[in-house]
C-alpha cells in the first residue's frame, strides 16, 4: 500500500482506488484460472477454494404481466415459484423467465 502521509483526500483516495481495481483484476484473472482447472476443490497452505456450478432464474415481471392471464398471474404470485410460472407460461415461458448458469468460488480458511 501506498505511504499517504501528507497527501490530499482527493490524491489518497485516487491512490487507494488504484490498488482497489488492480486487486479486483488480478482476482477475477485467479478466479478464471480456477474455474479453467475443472476442479471442485484446490487447496492450499492455510485456505482451499470450492467451485459451485448453480443455476439463477429471474423472471421479468412485466413481460409475466403482458403473456399471462389475471388468474395465472394471481396463481403465480401466490406461490412466486419459477416451475410453476414455467407451466403457466407454457411456449411464452422464454420471454418471462431467463436462466443464466453461475459458477461461484468461494474461499475457505482451513483450521489450525
Amino acid at each position: 500500500m501506498t505511504n499517504l502521509t501528507n497527501t490530499s483526500l482527493a490524491t489518497q483516495f485516487a491512490l487507494v482506488h488504484a490498488e482497489v481495481e488492480a486487486a479486483k483484476a488480478k482476482l477475477e484473472s485467479l478466479r478464471t484460472q480456477i474455474l479453467e482447472q475443472g476442479m471442485e476443490r484446490i487447496d492450499g497452505d492455510h485456505c482451499y477454494v470450492l467451485v459451485s456450478l448453480s443455476e439463477r432464474s429471474t423472471v421479468d415481471a412485466k413481460a409475466a404481466r403482458r403473456e399471462l392471464s389475471p388468474a395465472q398471474l394471481l396463481l403465480a404470485a401466490k406461490t412466486f415459484d419459477a416451475d410453476i410460472i414455467r407451466e403457466l407460461a407454457g411456449d411464452k415461458v422464454g420471454s418471462i423467465i431467463k436462466t443464466k448458469l453461475c459458477e461461484s468460488v468461494l474461499l475457505r480458511h482451513t483450521e489450525g
